[in-house]
């Protein structure tokens, strides 16, 4: 009679060591919650220039488009440079610890 097991002498899987997870992790929820904090804040300036007059003698299909870049990247380098606070409360609240990386 032959008992022996085949499927347990294989080697398990290596998985990444929980701290490398957690890491990863975190920098994720970071990521994401920056990312978070940039449309928030792009929302915020389309809204404020939405209110502005226009004005006739710059005014044009062009300009619109370069205000519309330069609000992105002003609510992108906003949003990681902790400009409001909401990517922080974002992390902490999704499980990271809402310090800058």
């Amino acid at each position: 009679m032959n008992l022996s097991l085949p499927n347990l002498s294989a080697p398990l899987p290596v998985k990444a060591a929980p701290s490398e997870q957690d890491a990863t992790r975190t920098e994720d929820i970071r990521h994401a919650a920056e990312g978070f904090e940039s449309l928030f804040i792009a929302t915020l300036l389309k809204g404020a220039r939405a209110g502005l007059p226009g004005d006739d003698l710059t005014g044009g299909s062009a300009v619109d488009s370069a205000t519309q870049m330069l609000d992105a990247h002003l609510a992108q380098v906003m949003g990681s440079r902790a400009g409001f606070g909401i990517a922080e409360a974002v992390a902490r609240q999704f499980g990271g610890d809402g310090a800058k990386t």
